[in-house]
């Protein structure tokens, strides 16, 4: 069973949760292949105020993706079912020019 796509479960009174808003529903391609390695977004974390000491008010989601990379969503508070505006999705970092 693959694990797609990353959502969060949204209510407008704390009780009925009827909208669902994606936070990742991009399933990239596998890089290696292993035993139980399942394709899209595992072993989630999430960083609220109070917890750890993230800035400003917004929600941190920490992921794996494909149990090949690691993915961090900030998503603003209060969590809107819509994205208005542009998104800022293209900083992702090479770790092959890293040199150890």
């Amino acid at each position: 069973m693959d694990r797609q796509p990353l959502c969060v479960a949204l209510s407008d009174n704390g009780l009925n949760f009827n909208y669902l808003s994606v936070v990742h529903g991009e399933v990239p391609e596998k890089r290696f292949w292993g035993t139980a390695k399942r394709q899209g977004a595992q072993y989630v974390r999430g960083i609220v105020e109070g917890n750890g000491n993230p800035p400003g008010d917004d929600l941190w989601v920490v992921y794996s993706v494909n149990k090949e990379d690691m993915w961090i969503s900030r998503i603003p508070v209060p969590i809107s079912r819509m994205v208005e505006g542009a998104v800022r999705d293209d900083f992702r970092y090479d770790f092959t020019r890293v040199r150890l």
